[in-house]
């Protein structure tokens, strides 16, 4: 899995958007990841942890409507 996304670091930002929304940015952590992977059938986490380590796919999947549309929905249209 990509250490920029088990590692905690966010941009100050980011930190302030999941602020606003109710989120405490420092309870976004390794165990916290590793767990949530560990829930999924194997198969499942090794798909997600491909698609977190290929910076191409994950900006692609990320830049679609759809994710768009669920970010829109959890973050209430934050930039």
């Amino acid at each position: 899995m990509s250490n920029d996304f088990l590692n905690g670091k966010i941009t100050p930002e980011t930190a302030a958007i999941l602020r606003s929304r109710g989120i405490d940015p420092s309870s976004l952590n390794e165990k916290n990841a590793t767990n949530i992977l560990s829930s999924l059938k194997p198969s499942d986490a090794e798909k997600i942890n491909a698609i977190l380590n290929d910076k191409q796919t994950l900006e692609s999947i990320l830049s679609s409507d759809r994710a768009k549309a669920v970010i829109n929905q959890l973050f209430g249209g934050a930039k």
